[in-house]
């Protein structure tokens, strides 16, 4: 029996049945290798000494943070809080007891902490957090940990208006993964939400705006005003996210260059995003570059948001103004809209580009998709190597759109702007 070291741990092989390798210069730290290859620190001992049951205590996982070296030094902790007669067994059963007992809305804390922050992108760290203080903590905030039960679960889910086909499964797949995250820290023994089928995945949209409502809208938009209007025809222009054109910052543009650079942390896949501006988003970006105070003559702001109330904040009031957009859509022209949402511009943008001979890999890279094509090391080109193939896919689009609406007069002689 020799010591234990990180190249001696390396190289336990697995075998058919669970042993141990025992270090010699500290008695009682050990190796268990189980069936499956999992490789874990240990310590055997007896409390009271000679003639009492031995126990084992798991320290972790052989990986980081449990180095050969860092687990010997908790196992040496360990063993001197065993001679003082202190069981590390019961303080991990005491620290068990105040999991389970504690509040579910203190669990949830902890687990945004060690587990959202780590391993989330910060739009989508934002959205789960969203639904947890908006939809579950609201039900299971005051209740223990270890008293929620599936009719919980199935509570949270009832909440959710019909109006919301996703937020079911969305707000499923993360009690799923927080009550899992539970059972793996020894928090919870069995996860309440085991065995539930997930709720039913909507069917997918697939509406595309017509040419004839592609139009109206395009040439409607001038009467929401200077903010609302090139919004929505940067929406229109761009093909990217409402959130993504709405807190859009001065910062993020490049007049010269004629580019839009999307930070990571505001897409929707934590992806930069790179967007060369076409005739129709500059002649937006002029226009709006004139609201702003820091404006001077042809110069954009260096920073502030592009789209901003009077107070300076980011337009918000997204659904106010949709049901203004839309009561004046049906009322400025004979053309009836079918029900749509500005996601649909997105789709709508991509069909077109299609239509136009823009190539599948181009038109995904401008809708900053993730794809097989995307994965792996090769993302880190793709970025950059469609930028000259998505600069001429979006001036056609811009030249396109352009086409459609010169001269075009479908407006009702007496349509009018309605007040929200």
């Amino acid at each position: 029996m020799g010591k234990l070291t990180q190249a001696r741990v390396d190289k336990a092989e697995q075998r058919a049945k669970q042993y141990f390798i025992w270090d010699r210069d500290l008695k009682g730290f050990g190796l268990r290798i189980s069936p499956g290859g999992a490789k874990s620190y240990v310590i055997q001992y007896r409390m009271g000494g000679r003639g009492f049951p031995a126990k084992r205590y798991t320290i972790g996982k052989h990986d980081s943070p449990w180095t050969t070296v860092a687990a010997r030094g908790e196992a040496k902790r360990l063993l001197a809080e065993i001679e003082l007669g202190n069981d590390p067994k019961d303080a991990e059963e005491e620290r068990r007891a105040d999991q389970l007992h504690s509040r579910f809305e203190q669990f949830a804390n902890q687990f945004l902490e060690l587990y959202g922050e780590r391993e989330w992108a910060p739009n989508n760290y934002k959205n789960q957090k969203g639904y947890l203080s908006n939809w579950i903590v609201p039900i299971m905030g005051k209740k223990p940990l270890g008293t929620i039960k599936r009719k919980d679960v199935v509570a949270v889910l009832d909440k959710v208006p019909a109006n919301k086909p996703s937020l079911p499964r969305n707000l499923f797949v993360l009690m799923r993964l927080m009550f899992n995250w539970a059972v793996d820290r020894g928090a919870l023994e069995k996860s309440p939400i085991a065995g539930m089928k997930p709720p039913r995945q909507p069917s997918e949209r697939h509406h595309i705006l017509a040419h004839d409502e592609l139009i109206l809208l395009a040439a409607y938009a001038e009467r929401m005003g200077p903010v609302w209007g090139n919004l929505i025809h940067m929406l229109l222009l761009t093909g990217q996210r409402r959130n993504e054109v709405a807190r859009a910052d001065w910062s993020e543009f490049n007049k010269a260059l004629r580019l839009w650079t999307i930070p990571p942390a505001r897409t929707k896949n934590g992806r930069e995003q790179i967007v060369p501006l076409n005739a129709g988003a500059m002649a937006c970006l002029n226009e709006l570059a004139g609201r702003h105070r820091e404006g001077d003559g042809d110069a954009w702001p260096k920073r502030g948001y592009v789209f901003f109330h009077h107070d300076g904040k980011p337009v918000s009031g997204f659904s106010r103004m949709k049901r203004r957009l839309d009561k004046g859509l049906a009322s400025a022209s004979t053309i009836e809209m079918q029900p749509w949402r500005f996601h649909d511009l997105r789709r709508t943008v991509a069909t077109n580009m299609q239509q136009l001979g823009v190539r599948f890999e181009v038109t995904e890279a401008l809708l900053n998709h993730v794809s097989v094509t995307h994965a792996g090391v090769a993302s880190v080109y793709h970025r950059h190597d469609w930028l000259d193939e998505k600069r001429s896919a979006l001036e056609a689009w811009s030249a396109r759109l352009a086409q459609l609406t010169e001269d075009w007069d479908g407006f009702l002689p007496d349509a009018k702007e309605p007040k929200s």
